[in-house]
């Protein structure tokens, strides 16, 4: 694959799998305060992923959350602290020169953490952190799954067997 294809698809990946933590990380809150999605995206819409992440460990320790849940929330919250943020930042938003090794771009980011000079970025470390960032989201998705479970088995709502996290909330807190 031609270097540069190489590069712009494994910045899209990052957009796509940092897009799906966001969802994920919105819909854990709707969930534990059990309000319609359409409300909820108004709860989250003007929160970035940091503060979404915040707010949703916050909220799982304060409510009855599953402690597999509470767990989730932590790490994603942990990992975005620790540096994802920052990294797809750098991946997404730093001016990328061409190429000047076969695998290496120029990336220099003019606001933010890291420091003014151009430095070097790996087509490689592009490919781990779309996989670090995919991760994050499957245990986000994996938590809200368990979460909607506990909903289900003490809700008198019926609930059809392959339900998702969302279609659940939507029965439980109809729009009003």
């Amino acid at each position: 694959m031609d270097q540069q294809l190489n590069r712009s698809v494994q910045i899209g990946n990052i957009c796509i799998q940092w897009s799906n933590l966001e969802y994920e990380l919105a819909l854990s809150i709707w969930l534990m305060l059990r309000i319609h999605d359409d409300l909820g995206k108004i709860v989250t819409a003007s929160l970035d992923c940091k503060q979404r992440a915040s707010m949703a460990f916050t909220l799982a320790h304060k409510t009855k959350a599953p402690y597999e849940f509470k767990q989730a929330q932590k790490e994603v919250l942990k990992e975005i602290r620790d540096g994802l943020l920052e990294r797809r930042n750098e991946a997404v938003h730093a001016v990328h020169f061409k190429p000047y090794a076969f695998d290496t771009a120029k990336v220099e980011m003019h606001r933010g953490k890291g420091g003014r000079e151009p430095r070097p970025l790996l087509d490689a470390d592009l490919a781990e952190l779309g996989q670090l960032i995919f991760k994050a989201g499957l245990r986000a998705a994996e938590a809200n799954v368990l979460y909607a479970s506990e909903i289900v088995k003490t809700s008198d709502v019926e609930f059809e067997p392959e339900e998702t996290a969302l279609s659940i909330l939507r029965k439980i807190s109809p729009m009003r």
